[in-house]
């Protein structure tokens, strides 16, 4: 199988993932935390998925190296979580859904 070839992802609910998190991909699975598999998250992880389908080998260098540089050079772990340019993608269409779920119907 080649990165990106996937279509959908393997989705699998587990009982704890790391920082905290409601959700993680790493290609090809995506991981919700038990009673968090909501569909504004699997949109959220969607575009994580695809990052990761089109960087293929790269993605850890291209999404982990700010990380590193931040996190752990600068130690600045007080920044929000979309300061990163992938995560800020992926948590702009998950407010978009939550918006859209959230909006009254008139």
């Amino acid at each position: 199988m080649r990165w990106g070839v996937l279509v959908r992802p393997v989705e699998v609910d587990v009982p704890w993932l790391p920082f905290g998190a409601l959700a993680m991909t790493l290609w090809p699975f995506v991981l919700y935390r038990r009673g968090h598999h909501t569909h504004c998250i699997w949109m959220h992880e969607m575009a994580h998925f695809r990052d990761q389908g089109r960087w293929g080998v790269l993605w850890p260098v291209v999404y982990g190296l700010p990380y590193l540089f931040w996190n752990v050079v600068m130690l600045v772990r007080h920044k929000p979580a979309d300061w990163h340019p992938m995560e800020r993608e992926a948590y702009n269409i998950e407010r978009e859904c939550l918006q859209r779920v959230q909006r009254p119907v008139v």
